[in-house]
């Protein structure tokens, strides 16, 4: 009893020193006490990432720049307990380091371009972000997934085709992104010119047989011209940025939805025909 209060306490604990502190009170808290969700501190190695202390995480995030939480590359030994993993650095964590992961919900694998295929997650992976140009996530590396409900793949030309998730898929990102230029502070950024723009590279071909997607964001895809076929379940859509290929025809037949961000999209001009369900326009500067 008095274990599982202090597991709790440790649980909620937002910093890694305060669980260490707490799990030192006796013996007993410290031999039967874990951590369960982690972000790796640059002073993390290898071995200390072993101990047992850390042998039953659920959530990890390991992205930090250091020489020693580069050593941590794989999480194999996780197996039975992982469920999220956040490893968008460019190079620690590779594809033999999850090769043996069975419970992993949500990967986030962004911008490491030495993870390239999730297929041995097909039964239990939903959220899958592999939107970087640098990631190395690809089609044959998506062609077993069978509970994905929500990814990100952006500017990931190696991936062009959803439709074998038609069953699954809710949310879908494949939009471009905004890359500010070099010095430029986000906070400084004042329309257009500050940032160069990445088009984001699904075509229309690799969406069409997707049925149930409730939200869709295809801002700055100038390959996606149409989502009529999306009408009776999407909900929200973003289709801004004057290089979107989202035209006016493209959600004529649009019933169910609720929010649209269409801003410095020039091809569309009316959305009287959504008037019964529209609840919100976003009409912000898609730029700032």
């Amino acid at each position: 009893m008095i274990l599982d209060i202090i597991q709790t306490i440790i649980d909620t604990s937002n910093k890694l020193s305060d669980q260490l502190s707490i799990m030192k009170i006796n013996k007993d808290t410290y031999e039967n006490c874990y951590i369960y969700a982690l972000t790796t501190p640059t002073n993390m190695t290898k071995k200390i990432f072993r101990q047992k202390k850390y042998s039953k995480i659920k959530k990890l995030v390991h992205y930090q720049d250091s020489r020693n939480s580069r050593y941590i590359n794989s999480v194999n030994h996780l197996a039975d307990t992982l469920e999220i993993l956040i490893c968008a650095g460019p190079y620690w964590i590779r594809q033999k380091g999850i090769k043996k992961l069975k419970k992993l919900r949500i990967l986030d694998c962004g911008n490491s371009n030495y993870i390239r295929n999730v297929n041995h997650l097909g039964g239990t992976l939903e959220e899958l972000y592999c939107g970087s140009l640098s990631c190395g996530i690809e089609q044959s590396g998506i062609s077993e997934l069978k509970k994905l409900k929500k990814i990100e793949c952006c500017v990931n030309g190696r991936i062009k085709n959803l439709n074998h998730l038609k069953d699954t898929l809710q949310i879908v990102d494949c939009s471009g992104k905004r890359i500010y230029k070099k010095h430029m502070d986000i906070s400084q950024a004042n329309g257009a010119k500050n940032f160069d723009v990445l088009f984001g590279t699904l075509k229309q071909e690799g969406i069409s047989e997707l049925k149930k997607v409730v939200q869709f964001n295809c801002s700055d895809n100038c390959h996606i011209h149409d989502v009529n076929h999306m009408a009776g379940t999407l909900e929200l859509l973003k289709c801004g940025g004057d290089r979107c290929g989202i035209n006016q025809d493209g959600i004529s037949k649009l019933k169910k939805l609720k929010k649209i961000n269409c801003c410095d999209n020039i091809n569309i001009h009316n959305l009287d025909h959504m008037a019964g369900t529209l609840d919100e326009i976003l009409v912000e500067n898609y730029y700032l």
